[in-house]
């Protein structure tokens, strides 16, 4: 009986030789492994393209993203300037308008202007020596309130109550 390892092969003289049938074997084994090495070649390419797309949108994304940002930032900004521009044109409106009642106050404060004013619209008229009444106003003219609940203490109020 031939041992198991040797069956494969036939002997002739002193060489062994592969027989035909292990021979397409192996170059079947050999296309197998050369169509699976290409498979997986090829799934590693498209795996590699795909995180490449994949990043590819992330980057654009995030342009994307920062853009919107830096607009809307850029929006308020401009926002805020208009603002700040209408309050100070409101600032210098209001300015001028104090000024010009400062200047109609001054015209109306001269002592001339109240005298006249009081003479012809108001009918008054300087007064004689005769017609002054004078009142001595350094006497203490108000009663004074005494406060004696601030000086009493708790039991006391609390006995002035009771009884």
């Amino acid at each position: 009986m031939k041992d198991n390892k040797y069956r494969n092969y036939n002997v002739i003289g002193s060489n062994a030789v592969v027989t035909d049938t292990q021979i397409e074997k192996r170059e079947i084994n050999k296309k197998k492994n050369l169509e699976k090495s290409r498979r997986e070649r090829r799934l590693r390419t498209l795996a590699k393209e795909r995180q490449k797309k994949k990043n590819i949108l992330q980057i654009v994304s995030l342009v994307f993203i920062f853009g919107t940002i830096v607009v809307s930032g850029n929006a308020s900004i401009y926002k805020m300037q208009k603002q700040l521009l209408s309050l100070n044109s409101q600032i210098k409106e209001v300015k001028s308008e104090n000024e010009a009642l400062e200047i109609d106050l001054l015209k109306v404060s001269s002592l001339e202007n109240i005298k006249e004013f009081a003479e012809k619209k108001l009918n008054m008229v300087n007064p004689d020596k005769g017609t002054i009444i004078r009142q001595d106003i350094s006497k203490a003219n108000f009663k004074e309130i005494e406060n004696t609940d601030s000086n009493k203490t708790l039991l006391s109020k609390i006995k002035d109550a009771l009884f």
